[in-house]
């Protein structure tokens, strides 16, 4: 996935979803030299500090592999 893609991605589950990182943490994921699915849903749930994440790793997983 191109950068400018994951940056899009990261803006637009802020807004929808209210995943708002921080520019540190956006910035640490927009960097990831190999990122799939599944790191780019454990890698915004680390960020947002959430252990129990019900439906929402599925839901970013299907975000990320639909941008």
């Amino acid at each position: 996935m191109q950068l400018e893609t994951r940056e899009a991605l990261l803006r637009k589950i802020c807004v929808e979803w209210g995943f708002c990182l921080g520019p540190d943490d956006a910035q640490r994921i927009v960097d990831m030299p190999k990122i799939d699915a599944e790191a780019f849903a454990t890698a915004v749930l680390a960020a947002e500090r959430m252990t129990e994440h019900g439906d929402w790793k599925r839901q970013l997983m299907q975000a990320f592999e639909a941008a």
